[in-house]
């Protein structure tokens, strides 16, 4: 039977962090404050010498929840207001087809709301029920009217995604 290392713990504490903040999502500023309180958690059992290696996991776990919450990208504050917008796009790869839904990958060149319109950057999957009325190539412009959500997950545009391969 083999016992875990110092090192594995605090590759599983580190994993569980950033497991429990893909899963939670809890806002940026929670997460910061975790990490605050486990290090000055982790400060006051080492001076105690009693409690710290649990500390230490704790702190290690909220490094975890925090890289991850850091390394997500944040949209623009009312982009995501849950309201449409028009969008214009350029299509990045070819479309995909699975369980009678299309999915395109697009690079974002405008967005458009009560006809003010904004340059934009950022790379979107688009889902459309069925086919589309033409056929969609790389390289092609299109418009469209959507509401748009952050991704989760492996739903980050160029993630690996097995059930789509499946598919």
């Amino acid at each position: 039977m083999t016992t875990l290392t110092p090192l594995g713990l605090l590759a599983i504490a580190l994993s569980l962090g950033i497991a429990v903040e893909e899963w939670l999502a809890p806002p940026l500023v929670a997460t910061i404050l975790l990490a605050i309180v486990t290090l000055g958690l982790l400060a006051i059992e080492w001076q105690r010498q009693r409690w710290w290696g649990v500390a230490a996991l704790l702190h290690v776990f909220a490094l975890g929840a925090l890289d991850d919450a850091l390394a997500r990208p944040r949209a623009p504050p009312g982009l995501l207001d849950g309201q449409p917008w028009t969008v214009t796009a350029r299509v990045v790869a070819e479309p995909e087809r699975a369980l009678g839904q299309v999915h395109v990958m697009l690079d974002v060149e405008e967005v458009a709301r009560a006809d003010v319109a904004r340059q934009a950057s950022a790379r979107v999957w688009l889902s459309v029920g069925g086919e589309p009325l033409e056929p969609l190539l790389p390289g092609d412009r299109v418009r469209f009217r959507a509401t748009l959500r952050a991704p989760r997950g492996f739903a980050e545009p160029d993630a690996p995604d097995p059930t789509r391969r499946l598919a």
